[in-house]
């Protein structure tokens, strides 16, 4: 995000002040950075609006920062800012008078009693438990299948699926170690007999091809030329048995096979705690979003 100089020296010190204590909480230097930014915006648009002290900041004024947001131009792309920057900025802020009040700065919260739209999240696309077999269908090598069992039949995340290395898989246990997930964060996926096979063919029959002498990749999945398969790679392999399985009027995306794999299972009984672990969700909320999906598709007839 972009940095807005300060010329209230009231501000400059409330902001580094603000900054200790952000640094104190622990936040990701990322969001921490993102934090900052939208603060460090705040006050310069209270100074643009001839507002110098904070004690002066009325809900009037935060309801029509929330406007100015609205309005003004995204500086990476074409655009107005998406509900999603600008709900964190509402965020960012709301922490920021949060901190104020505590210190005592201010006396009451200007925020406290307002409401702001909640984000809609867009629709998840899915395939049904058909198109996923007319994508089997449609692969060509043993790669092909290698790829979707590993995305859809393990429900990996593309770069968790790119990372895997040939010792991460062990098909005696029928265990897949994920080292490093979302966050950071390590887990087992157990393997079903399908997917194993489908992995076991490609590693003794095929992945050999795609080795050089010169550069033995430890990687599982290999593209043309022997490197690590990486996720643009499986996204046109992917978009590739899309077209060729006849799959029309959906967006299908990598992690579009996690999803349909998360609402298959729902939809085949299986507890959502069991979902969340199998799909390594931080938290249950996470799964609990693929429960619509469910609901909805038991009203179509598929």
């Amino acid at each position: 995000m972009k940095r807005h100089r300060l010329y209230t020296s009231t501000y400059q010190e409330l902001l580094q002040n603000f900054i200790r204590h952000i640094n104190r909480l622990g936040y990701k230097k990322a969001s921490e950075s993102n934090i900052i930014s939208c603060v460090e915006e705040f006050l310069h648009w209270l100074e643009q609006m001839g507002i110098s002290q904070v004690k002066q900041v009325k809900p009037p004024h935060i309801k029509a920062h929330y406007q100015y947001l609205n309005e003004r131009s995204n500086l990476r792309r074409e655009g107005t800012l998406s509900s999603s920057i600008i709900t964190f900025h509402i965020y960012a802020i709301r922490l920021f008078l949060t901190y104020l009040q505590r210190e005592n700065i201010i006396e009451a919260d200007p925020m406290g009693n307002l409401a702001f739209k909640r984000v809609a999240h867009k629709e998840r696309e899915i395939l049904t438990q058909k198109e996923i077999q007319r994508l089997y269908k449609a692969c060509e090598t043993l790669r092909d299948k290698a790829m979707l069992s590993l995305l859809y039949g393990l429900g990996l995340r593309s770069a968790e699926a790119s990372g895997l290395d040939i010792t991460d898989i062990h098909f005696a246990s029928r265990i897949l170690y994920v080292r490093h997930g979302k966050g950071d964060k390590s887990r087992d996926v157990p393997i079903a007999e399908q997917v194993s096979e489908h992995l076991k063919d490609y590693y003794h029959n095929e992945r050999g091809g795609f080795t050089k002498s010169t550069n033995m990749e430890n990687a599982f999945l290999l593209n043309n030329h022997g490197r690590r398969a990486r996720g643009q790679w499986m996204w046109l392999r992917l978009k590739y048995l899309v077209a060729k399985a006849g799959i029309e009027g959906k967006t299908v995306t990598l992690h579009t096979l996690r999803h349909s794999i998360a609402t298959h299972l729902l939809e085949n009984g299986m507890g959502i705690e069991y979902v969340k672990t199998f799909l390594g969700h931080a938290s249950l909320g996470s799964t609990q979003l693929y429960t619509h999906i469910v609901q909805h598709l038991n009203t179509l007839k598929i």
